[in-house]
């Protein structure tokens, strides 16, 4: 190789070796880092993938063609059995509520009063002369029984007792004088109404036969004699009790009684008002 040759060699050398080094870098700057390929790993495990999964959530891979199907109901896994109620003894049972009181009291259903107070009665007697009748006024001891049933809420029927007892006392008729009593016992049918039912206030009355009956025979024809009572009342009662009611009532009463077994007839007439304490069950 001549010198000429040599120094053309030389020359482009120069020349090219800056281009080669340009390129090297250029190529090193694009090129991806070295490392391990990440499409060469498997993707990372999931939440599910790291429990085994259970019988029932095995997926079976698709049988292939013509082969026997397994019989999956005989082979698939027991349900859990429903849970049973449990059997309450009767320690464990709960204690039966208490009773609730009655609240609402009505006048309603069977019906018993009774009475007993004391009155101011107006006795006559005529036996039967021309002379004037004799009479008396006195206190008097009363006993009154009502027993019947409500036939609407408020409306009470029955039947009636009542008991008017006069003492001895003295008859009058001008300058003649005869002590005797008098006892009068009524019976007959009775209404007694409550304006409102679930209230106190009730007024009533009765009629029917009467026997009246003196205590002496001071000279008279005769000591008994039948007659027709009424009598007319009106009071209130307060609830003491679901089913019981006391209170007050006023008395009105008459009698009209005459004998004519005796001869001459023999006639005993009566009027009287009373206060009575009662008592009722309904």
């Amino acid at each position: 190789m001549n010198q000429e040759h040599m120094r053309k060699i030389l020359t482009a050398g120069f020349f090219l070796a800056p281009l080669a080094f340009s390129w090297g870098a250029f190529a090193q700057s694009t090129a991806p880092a070295a490392g391990p390929n990440p499409e060469s790993f498997p993707p990372p495990p999931t939440a599910n993938q790291w429990t085994s999964p259970t019988p029932t959530e095995q997926v079976a891979s698709p049988p292939a063609p013509g082969a026997a199907q397994p019989n999956t109901t005989s082979q698939s896994a027991p349900r859990d059995p429903a849970p049973q109620p449990k059997i309450q003894l009767a320690s464990q049972a709960p204690a039966p509520a208490q009773a609730v009181p009655r609240t609402d009291k009505v006048h309603d259903g069977f019906h018993v009063r009774l009475s007993f107070g004391f009155g101011s009665q107006s006795t006559t007697i005529d036996d039967g002369a021309p002379a004037p009748n004799f009479t008396a006024t006195d206190a008097t001891l009363v006993f009154n029984g009502l027993v019947g049933g409500a036939t609407a809420p408020g409306v009470i029927l029955g039947g009636s007792l009542a008991l008017d007892s006069l003492p001895s006392t003295t008859f009058e008729a001008d300058a003649y004088r005869a002590k005797t009593g008098a006892i009068l016992l009524s019976i007959g049918p009775f209404i007694d109404g409550y304006p409102n039912p679930r209230g106190g206030f009730h007024l009533g009355g009765t009629i029917g036969p009467s026997f009246a009956r003196l205590v002496s025979n001071t000279g008279f024809a005769g000591t008994k004699a039948v007659g027709i009572s009424l009598a007319a009342w009106l009071g209130y009662d307060w609830w003491v009790a679901d089913q019981w009611s006391v209170g007050g009532l006023l008395r009105l009463s008459g009698a009209n009684n005459r004998s004519s077994h005796s001869s001459p007839d023999l006639g005993i007439n009566t009027r009287s008002i009373a206060l009575l304490f009662t008592a009722a069950y309904q």
